[in-house]
């Protein structure tokens, strides 16, 4: 929400920020940093370019699997070349968008912190705007005693 903060004193009333968020899922531990690096990718990536109706919307929920993560917005999307370099985190191909090299970081920190590859996946198309799922898999009671504050 900070960050948004920052972003919305930039584009004004260019974008909006819709959060649904149910207060449950806040207590699950994460990395440090992984919504901030997809958040910034929407607003550059996404909607920089978008003069009026741009949308970031932020959604968290339990579901039986963990917690879920969705992240969209309403920009320009990503050609399927990028989706996948992304989601296979490997440098982009695609000339027209940067390495996404923030993005893969957080990608694989989950995957190094749950000890698994599957979660996180994308959608998007050129002009279909994008949307970002991550599932927060259970931790089991003793890994939550050797996880910092910081991580929470």
């Amino acid at each position: 929400q900070e960050y948004f903060t920052i972003q919305q004193a930039r584009f004004r009333d260019r974008i909006s920020f819709e959060l649904d968020i149910d207060e449950s899922t806040l207590q699950e531990s994460i990395p440090s940093l992984t919504l901030q690096p997809i958040v910034e990718n929407s607003f550059l990536h996404g909607i920089q370019g978008m003069e009026q109706g741009a949308i970031i919307r932020l959604e968290i929920g339990r579901i039986p699997e963990g917690v879920l993560v969705k992240l969209s917005d309403n920009g320009i999307g990503m050609s399927e070349i990028t989706r996948q370099s992304l989601l296979r985190m490997e440098a982009s191909q695609d000339k027209e968008h940067s390495t996404g090299l923030g993005t893969r970081n957080v990608f694989k920190r989950l995957a190094l912190f749950y000890g698994q590859q599957d979660l996180v996946n994308i959608h998007s198309a050129p002009g279909e705007g994008t949307i970002i799922t991550i599932l927060i898999p259970p931790r089991k009671e003793e890994e939550h005693q050797y996880v910092s504050d910081i991580d929470r």
